[in-house]
């Protein structure tokens, strides 16, 4: 069939834009159901594959037929599908899975919020009090467990990438002592020590999380007598004596005023040379495409104050809290690791 005159026009990709989201939830429909996982032995009719995922046949066919049209899986025949690569990273476990990142973005937490964008830009407040009568995404996950075992594998799932992608932009071998602040169960000082095995570590976190370490990456044997876990809150203080402090993950959840406290914490406890190791989006100041700035307007609808930051931005922050912007060195995947140093010493 010959393409409309009309199809690449400024209305049409208006259009696309617009209706984005009929193609996430279908996506994140398609991955709750399991689907990629049916067909994960081959192709299979849509009336196969509704009696395996208890869903209507008619529908889902209509699912997959227009999930087919973009590539997310492909026709064997006219009623027939089969995976593609774009659906292999819906099934369940495996190197490249991102199951538990699209079902964690279709949750109520981001999907209702995202409704709510225009009472944020007009408040330049996050809508969670109105919308779920919380302030932040851990009092939320704290009410509703199921979504927060989602961002938890979803975090899981994210790690998988950019661990070994920050490992291998990033010298880490002459840190004598890491301290890993807001560290989580330890998957990245796990790994981090695995590949320097001359560093010893601490990791910190909440109490919460700090009782469920038991059975976590950081009790391989291997690692035995390297490390070890502390409870606290960030904002009052954090271990001391560290040669490097790393936040992975942690300032985009939170105000710059809450930031200067945790970066306060650390500067009144890190060790004399110490580098503190900021692992964050680091959105583009110059005009210009950038995934940075779409997942700074995500942070600022499901985190109070919360939002990713240029260098300009992490500069200001370093600059009134006793330390200085040295470097930001980029990954080979969204994440960069912003490194600052206590301010007048020497790299």
């Amino acid at each position: 069939m010959e393409e409309s005159a009309f199809a690449n026009t400024p209305h049409m990709a208006i259009m696309d834009m617009v209706t984005g989201y009929w193609k996430s939830q279908a996506i994140a429909t398609a991955t709750r159901l399991g689907i990629a996982d049916v067909l994960a032995d081959g192709p299979m009719d849509a009336e196969a594959i509704a009696e395996a995922t208890n869903a209507n046949p008619d529908a889902i066919y209509r699912l997959l037929r227009a999930l087919a049209s973009v590539g997310v899986f492909a026709h064997e025949g006219e009623r027939s599908f089969t995976n593609t690569p774009m659906s292999d990273v819906l099934k369940k476990g495996g190197m490249l899975s991102m199951r538990a990142v699209i079902m964690l973005f279709a949750t109520p937490m981001h999907w209702l919020n995202w409704g709510e964008l225009a009472r944020a830009i007009r408040t330049g407040q996050s809508p969670m009090r109105h919308l779920h009568g919380v302030d932040d995404p851990f009092q939320y996950f704290k009410l509703h467990p199921e979504e927060e075992e989602f961002h938890r594998n979803a975090l899981d799932e994210l790690s998988r990438t950019e661990i070994p992608a920050i490992r291998g932009a990033y010298d880490f071998s002459d840190i004598g002592t890491l301290v890993d602040v807001g560290g989580s169960y330890g998957k990245l000082l796990a790994y981090l020590l695995q590949t320097n095995p001359d560093m010893k570590g601490v990791l910190f976190d909440s109490p919460e999380i700090i009782e469920g370490i038991s059975d976590g990456p950081l009790t391989e044997p291997a690692l035995e007598g390297r490390w070890e876990a502390v409870a606290g809150d960030f904002f009052e203080s954090v271990p001391s004596g560290g040669d490097a402090y790393v936040l992975k993950n942690v300032l985009d959840d939170w105000s710059d005023e809450h930031c200067k406290k945790i970066l306060q914490s650390i500067r009144r406890a890190i060790a004399p040379g110490g580098r503190v190791l900021v692992m964050d989006f680091v959105v583009k100041s110059e005009p210009g495409p950038d995934q940075a700035k779409w997942v700074d307007l995500n942070m600022m609808l499901v985190a109070n104050g919360g939002r990713e930051r240029t260098k300009e931005e992490f500069a200001a922050l370093f600059a009134e809290t006793g330390f200085e912007l040295a470097r930001i060195v980029p990954t080979m995947m969204p994440i960069s690791i912003v490194e600052a140093r206590i301010a007048g010493e020497s790299a």
